[in-house]
């Protein structure tokens, strides 16, 4: 019978061994939060309603400009400082998710397919780093200047998928945990 974890090769977190991951996982995510309270983003204003994540999908060089004028010079160099700071924050939180993906399909996943998804996510968040870090570069090409293309409609379309890929790996561990919190552990 085709097994889909059977054609990917392991995981690098797998090196950690399965009584141990619960605590990998925590300390990970301990770590990515308190790097999350360290950024200071820009501000959000009418023409970047969501902060920077409104300037990664802006996908035009006209949205961009009315988003780093809303900014200002102040609002610009946080942003550009973010953006620097998100090479480091990016392998910490695609590293969370991931280590949060595989304990999730090794002790709480239930089924074979539910397993697989979750080693699938978890490889996933490997292309989340990459695309994030391609849409840094793009995003510090719109902050350095001049706004042009391509780099608004890179940024754009890293981010659609990076956004993807995080949302199914934190509503695959979302629903792991809520799972083992109701008492449906199942050791794998």
């Amino acid at each position: 019978m085709f097994s889909l974890t059977r054609q990917v090769s392991r995981h690098p977190l797998e090196v950690v061994p399965e009584r141990r991951r619960p605590v990998v996982f925590v300390a990970l995510l301990v770590l990515t939060l308190g790097f999350g309270r360290v950024m200071d983003p820009p501000p959000k204003t009418e023409a970047a309603p969501c902060g920077i994540v409104s300037l990664e999908f802006a996908g035009g060089t006209d949205k961009v400009r009315r988003i780093l004028e809303s900014w200002g010079e102040e609002g610009k160099a946080k942003a550009l400082r973010n953006t620097r700071l998100d090479y480091a924050f990016l392998l910490l939180y695609s590293t969370t998710i991931a280590a949060g993906c595989l304990w999730g399909s090794r002790v709480y996943g239930s089924g074979r397919l539910r397993r697989e998804a979750g080693v699938v996510l978890a490889w996933g968040q490997i292309l989340t780093a990459l695309l994030d870090a391609t849409e840094n570069v793009a995003l510090l090409r719109v902050l350095a200047g001049p706004v042009e293309e391509p780099w608004p409609k890179v940024a754009f379309w890293c981010a659609l998928p990076k956004f993807a890929l995080i949302a199914g790996g934190v509503v695959y561990g979302v629903a792991c945990a809520a799972q083992w919190l109701a008492g449906g552990r199942r050791e794998g």
